[in-house]
């Protein structure tokens, strides 16, 4: 098309048949200024579209009036072969009015015979090369954008200022099942709008051809078939060039599936949450069902405990209400030997006297003094263990912060917690505490120990559910890592199976059998643990060999290190300790601490009496369990009484 960067030369066809104005023609074409690269000739149409086929050119000099074509048709003949060619159509004499339908057509210029000379010929030359080019890039953008309309995935719809259609874009004709040439020129309202809507619609579009219009609106349309199709709508206003609107731009998107899924989404989350309530209905229903499972096995396991001291207290008093029966005997007698020396009766006070001394000798007076003492003082010590399991069970539960936070000691936790549970944990396994210097946390003290106490638990049942020969152990150790106490509880049971370790914490997951566990003991840790304390629960198991839960408790509020205190008094500082809790139920309930204590001072060793968490050992010779089994106190039968009461001293 005339002067390009790989041919800057114009290659030019004549299509002339009269022989006189064809040289003519290619006479002013050599006379111009413009660099020609090849003159090309042809007296008839057919020799021109042949030429075409084979060639080129940049610009056709067209004769209208040929042999075998006539009239405005040979340009589009000419246009159809060779579109890319800027035409020039020449006339006869005073033929300007065709020349000007010939432009009307698609011809870029036109020139009347005898009517010219090089210089214009030339200048119209150059002008219809541009203007082909110019018409050509218009062309392909207009091309372009009618691409990106029809294969937009959205909705393109124009209307004229009657709401009539302009035209619509192929995806409004896939939704709608019409085409543009049936509907062209038609009312949108009447073909598309529901009409209970039609004329609440036609208000919309006045308002909106007065620039007054929404940003979005939804609203339905009606398709071939009378199904409607939701559509979300944007509109702008096409106005000319003085301004004054002539159409309105309308896109859309189709959102009828887009609603659907919402509404459904809606339902199944109504139907959730509606689940989810009737859920956690169940689950609290269940959770208090274990909660008063283990309650009763705690307060099984309590009055097992106290069972022993009480009884030897009842005997220690069925044997004082004795003595003192057998003193008020002798106190009468001196009551009587003071009204006969009174009353000055030496026979009588003879007879008293004897009476008395006899008296003495069978009671043994003086063996009967000395056990009144031993037995208040065994009466005393029986009570206060007593209130030290009730304190152990309160230290457990924690009652008196109930939801607040407060101070707590990780180890004291553990120890109160093996002090209430413990027979129940050691008739299944030896407990081995590692219990490293840890500062107090603030966290719900009770929820924690309901953790603690559900892991140790768990590992208990589980080594006991492998029916073996030997006492498993399991192993509790604490520390601090990154300003978190650390608690490792670790046994050496037959571990977690791999499919199950991502389990271990959903809701009614259990292994083991019906009836012996809901599944909640790990999901209530996990609960207490991670959503309530933000902390972190790590399981390490390996099948056969046993499994260790980490637990990690951020310190929310950092107290000094100070020494905890334990429930039931104080205890001599160390800065690590090993304690093994043993317990044999077929030799006499027996349960024993080995340890070793880093810096004691001199004198206090493994046997400290002050220590709360000290438990001498020994077998009962008594009769009855003997109470050593959670707190170490054995007793003894003696002098000739049931039940015994000493502790091995």
């Amino acid at each position: 098309m005339g002067l390009s960067p790989d041919r800057p030369a114009y290659r030019i066809l004549l299509v002339e048949d009269d022989l006189v104005d064809r040289k003519q023609a290619e006479r002013l074409l050599k006379a111009t200024g413009l660099e020609i690269d090849k003159i090309l000739s042809a007296q008839t149409l057919a020799t021109c579209l042949e030429i075409l086929s084979q060639d080129r050119p940049d610009v056709i000099l067209l004769d209208l009036n040929l042999p075998d074509s006539n009239g405005l048709a040979t340009i589009a003949t000419v246009h159809q072969a060779h579109p890319w060619a800027a035409v020039v159509v020449i006339t006869g004499e005073g033929s300007q009015e065709i020349g000007l339908q010939a432009i009307a057509q698609g011809a870029q210029d036109y020139l009347v015979k005898g009517q010219f000379n090089q210089q214009v010929l030339e200048k119209v030359i150059r002008y219809a090369c541009e203007r082909k080019r110019q018409q050509e890039l218009i062309r392909q953008e207009r091309d372009f954008a009618e691409r990106l309309i029809q294969t937009a995935q959205v909705i393109v719809l124009v209307l004229d200022r009657e709401g009539k259609i302009v035209r619509f874009n192929r995806h409004l004709e896939l939704i709608t099942g019409y085409n543009l040439q049936e509907l062209q020129g038609r009312d949108w309202f009447e073909l598309f709008v529901p009409a209970a809507m039609r004329q609440e619609r036609r208000l919309l579009f006045a308002q909106a051809m007065k620039g007054d219009h929404s940003d979005q609106e939804v609203f339905p349309i009606m398709t071939k078939d009378g199904r409607q199709r939701v559509i979300q709508w944007s509109a702008t206003l096409l106005s000319d060039q003085s301004g004054q609107p002539m159409a309105l731009l309308c896109t859309g998107q189709d959102v009828t599936e887009q609603l659907a899924a919402q509404q459904a989404i809606r339902k199944a989350n109504e139907d959730l949450l509606r689940a989810n309530k009737e859920l956690r209905s169940m689950q609290v229903q269940i959770v208090q069902s274990e909660k008063l499972a283990s309650i009763g096995q705690l307060a099984a396991g309590m009055a097992h405990e106290m069972n022993t001291p009480l009884g030897f207290v009842a005997s220690n008093f069925q044997t004082l209400q004795t003595y003192m029966n057998k003193l008020l005997e002798l106190l009468d007698l001196y009551e009587q030997l003071t009204v006969a020396v009174e009353q000055g009766q030496r026979e009588r006070r003879i007879e008293l006297a004897e009476k008395i001394r006899q008296r003495r000798s069978q009671m043994r007076i003086d063996f009967l003094l000395n056990d009144i003492k031993d037995l208040s003082d065994e009466s005393k010590e029986g009570l206060e263990r007593i209130g030290q399991i009730v304190k152990s069970l309160r230290d457990f539960a924690r009652i008196d912060q109930a939801e607040e936070l407060g101070d707590y000691d990780i180890n004291e936790g553990i120890r109160s917690t093996l002090a209430v549970a413990g027979r129940t944990i050691q008739q299944m396994a030896d407990v081995r505490l590692e219990l490293g210097d840890v500062r107090p946390i603030s966290c719900r003290a009770g929820q924690v120990n309901q953790a603690l106490y559900n892991i140790i638990l768990n590992a208990a049942q589980a080594i006991a559910s492998q029916e073996r020969q030997d006492r498993g152990t399991i192993t509790i150790r604490t520390g601090m890592a990154d300003e978190k106490v650390i608690c490792q509880i670790s046994d050496n049971g037959p571990g977690i199976k791999s499919e199950h370790i991502s389990k271990i914490y959903d809701p009614f997951f259990t292994t083991k059998p019906i009836g012996q566990g809901m599944g909640l003991g790990l999901t209530t840790a996990y609960d207490i643990i991670v959503n309530k304390h933000h902390g972190k629960i790590d399981v390490d198991s390996a099948e056969g060999k046993g499994t260790t839960f980490t637990v990690e408790l951020p310190i929310q509020q950092a107290d000094p290190l100070e020494t905890a205190v334990p429930a039931g008094g104080m205890y001599v500082e160390c800065t690590s300790q090993t304690e093994l809790y043993t317990c044999d139920l077929k030799e006499g309930h027996k349960l024993a601490i080995l340890g070793s204590h880093k810096g004691l001072p001199e004198g206090q060793g493994h046997h400290d009496h002050q220590r709360p968490d000290y438990r001498p050992s020994g077998k009962p010779r008594g009769s009855g369990p003997g109470y050593g089994q959670a707190q170490g106190l054995v007793h003894r039968g003696g002098k000739g009484r049931p039940g015994g009461r000493y502790p091995d001293q």
